[in-house]
């Protein structure tokens, strides 16, 4: 592969983990010990569903509570906790109907392992509160149609600031739950020498972040050791990349661009570490572009258009934009 010539840094940053897997065995390690509160949930749904007398049943009881939802209950697979997740959310939907089906159904009421409760049922917004979070991130990151490199780190912020409160968290059973994925996750991604620089280097090249926010990133994630490792190592990938697409571009043609007074009324991606960054600039007038991110904006468009201007916002590349002059599609990318 060397030898095609086709990987920057001959494929030194070519292998990452996959997120979507990691985050499943994550969260399937944190799911291990079942909470009773689940596998009461679940043995209810199973008895709505295991007959149609006991869905029609069933029917009728939404109706009496006039439960307005047109969706059904879901029963989940046990080794998908995606699954459990969705199974959760769709039976606290239902939780009036469960409790009149408790009332006056005497089979469902004497069923071995017991009926859910309402510790159950607050138990389980408990667990979808948590899982939420995981199951957005699966969303986000395993995307067709949306741009996923530029949300990957953002969402890495996110589970490490998950994992940061949740492990101290008052609450026993959802402490137990983190400190078991913390674990996991440690396995995979917590050795921070072994992260690929790529995940960094693509929030470095948005024109919102830059090495300022990656830099803040590192201070709120990590300890002063860990944060100036991974700053100092940013730095020593990025003028390499570029230097490796200067080389490739024929020597580089550089164009000249226009600098950025600031970036308050530039739509960011949900997450706090975005919004707690954007209030910080906004506070303080921190300076948002260094001399490596204006050397950035120098950059061949073409390096950067597909992935950061045509692919968002539901923008999709055709014979008109296609066919733009490179300092027409610098100014549209620039402004």
């Amino acid at each position: 592969m060397e030898d095609w010539n086709l990987h920057p840094l001959k494929g030194e940053h070519l292998h990452v983990k996959c997120c979507t897997h990691i985050l499943n065995l994550v969260v399937n390690d944190g799911l291990k010990e079942m909470h009773e509160s689940i596998s009461k949930i679940r043995n209810a749904i199973r008895y709505v569903r295991a007959s149609p007398s006991h869905m029609n049943r069933f029917k009728n009881f939404i109706k009496e509570a006039r439960i307005q939802d047109k969706c059904t209950v879901q029963l989940d697979v046990p080794t998908r906790w995606n699954s459990t997740y969705t199974m959760l959310e769709s039976g606290l939907k239902f939780q009036k109907a469960f409790k009149r089906l408790g009332e006056r159904d005497i089979e469902y009421a004497l069923m071995q392992g017991g009926i859910p409760r309402n510790i159950d049922w607050d138990n389980a917004k408990h667990f979808i509160e948590f899982l939420k979070i995981f199951h957005d991130v699966t969303n986000s990151v395993s995307g067709s149609l949306l741009v996923t490199s530029s949300q990957y780190f953002h969402e890495f912020c996110k589970i490490l600031r998950v994992f940061k409160e949740s492990c101290g968290s008052r609450d026993p059973l959802l402490g137990s739950m983190a400190e078991r994925m913390k674990l996991k996750y440690d396995k995979y991604w917590g050795n921070i020498k072994n992260i690929n620089m790529m995940i960094f280097i693509d929030v470095v090249l948005d024109p919102r972040y830059k090495l300022e926010f990656m830099n803040f990133s590192f201070e709120k994630l990590y300890d002063k050791d860990d944060a100036d490792f991974l700053g100092v190592k940013v730095k020593e990938t990025f003028p390499k990349m570029f230097e490796c697409y200067v080389n490739a571009n024929n020597g580089g043609r550089y164009f000249t661009s226009a600098t950025m007074d600031g970036a308050s009324d530039v739509r960011v991606p949900d997450g706090d570490m975005a919004g707690d960054f954007f209030k910080q600039v906004n506070s303080s007038k921190y300076p948002i572009l260094s001399q490596i991110a204006r050397d950035v904006l120098a950059m061949l468009v073409s390096t950067v258009a597909s992935e950061s201007a045509f692919s968002t916002g539901g923008r999709v590349l055709n014979n008109y934009r296609s066919s733009l002059t490179p300092k027409t599609v610098e100014a549209l990318i620039c402004t």
